[in-house]
Parts: C-alpha cells; structure tokens; sequence
C-alpha cells in the first residue's frame, strides 16, 4: 500500500492570507454583461411585381377613359351653345377643343387663340373684315376652274334634233318570230293550191317582218 505525504513550506500552513475580522465589502456597481455578437442581416431584395396591382391598372384605364369623354362632351357642348357666332363662316376651320370660352378658334387667323372679355366683344371680332375675307378666300379655294368642271354627259338615246340627226340614233330591230311562221305557213298552202290548179306560184317567198323602233 503506498501512502501520500504532503510537504509545504514551513509555516505556510499556519499563515492565513486574509484577516477574519474584516467584512467583506463586495462593489455596488457591477461589471457589464458582455455584448452578444452582431448578427449579420442579409440585405433583403425587393420584389417587381410586389406592389403591382391590377385594381391600380383598372383605375388609370377608367379615368384615362372618362377624362377622354369628358373631352368629347365638352367639344359638343361648345359647338351648341358658341355655334351661332361661327355660322358667318362656314368655309373655315373652327377648332371647337379650344378651352377658353371666348376665344378666336378660327384656325389660320393671326388672332387664333386671343381672348375676349364676353360674346358681345367675340361676335364684333368675328365680323370684322379679316374674318370676311378670309373666310371668302377659303371659299374661292375651293370653287372648280371652268375647264375642270365636267361637262354634261348627252344620253345616247334621244330624240333627232339639228345636232343629233336621226341617222346617228339608236334602234332595234324586232323579229316577230309568230307572224313569220304564220306568213310561212299561208305562203306554203298557197304554193299547194296553185301547183294543183297549175297556176304559177308568185313569188311564195318567205318574208322577214322588221320593226325600227327609236329607243
């Protein structure tokens, strides 16, 4: 059997390393807990479609569509209640999308687009000479030059005058195909009389019935 023996320093085992008699004082504050390691975040990737919304499309076409009726209404309504102060001239381009209500909207003019206090001042505007001339310009424009205009057309079926004598008319000649079988039948009856009562046959011949018709 073995034993152990210890062996210390001589005195160590008597030497205390505090004193007893003092009270332990432990510090108020404490140390800091230690801060736990910063996680790494992914960075997140944004999705396109995420925020696509068909309701959002709907929306846009509808008002796109409303805005354009809209639109149209108010063109119509201004040709109503302004038309009268155009009808002076009807050769001209009135542009009735113009927003201003007491505007020029003869297209062409120099005062195309100017505004006016009221329609006294639009309608006095609108029958000033330049409005005058240049609407009976446009209408010069489009009035045909004499060697352009087509001449007459003349029927081809008319009655015989000076200029068309009857020679150059038209007719038709109509066979009456029953009265040639009948003349055809009677000269051939006659034909077998006369050989059986020995008179000469003249001219049994078969005859075409014409008719000259002016059409």
């Amino acid at each position: 059997m073995v034993t152990l023996y210890t062996c210390s320093p001589r005195g160590l085992s008597s030497h205390k390393f505090w004193d007893e008699s003092e009270e332990t004082i432990w510090p108020d504050v404490s140390m800091p807990a230690p801060s736990p390691p910063e996680e790494v975040v992914a960075p997140i990737e944004h999705d396109p479609c995420a925020n696509f919304s068909f309701d959002r499309i709907i929306e846009e076409e509808l008002r796109a569509k409303t805005d354009a009726r809209i639109l149209r209404v108010a063109v119509v309504a201004r040709e109503q209640l302004l038309g009268e102060l155009y009808a002076h001239l009807p050769h001209c381009e009135i542009d009735w999308s113009l927003d201003d209500e007491f505007g020029c909207r003869v297209v062409g003019m120099e005062c195309y687009g100017e505004s006016f206090e009221g329609t006294t001042d639009l309608r006095c505007h609108l029958r000033t000479n330049a409005h005058v001339k240049h609407d009976a310009l446009l209408a010069w424009e489009w009035v045909e030059s004499p060697s352009s205009s087509p001449q007459p057309s003349h029927s081809l079926h008319q009655s015989p005058t000076s200029i068309a004598p009857a020679s150059e008319m038209d007719f038709v000649v109509v066979e009456v195909d029953g009265e040639l079988e009948a003349e055809r039948a009677v000269d051939a009856s006659q034909s077998a009389v006369a050989a059986e009562s020995g008179i000469p046959v003249l001219n049994a011949t078969s005859k075409t019935t014409t008719k000259t018709m002016p059409v």
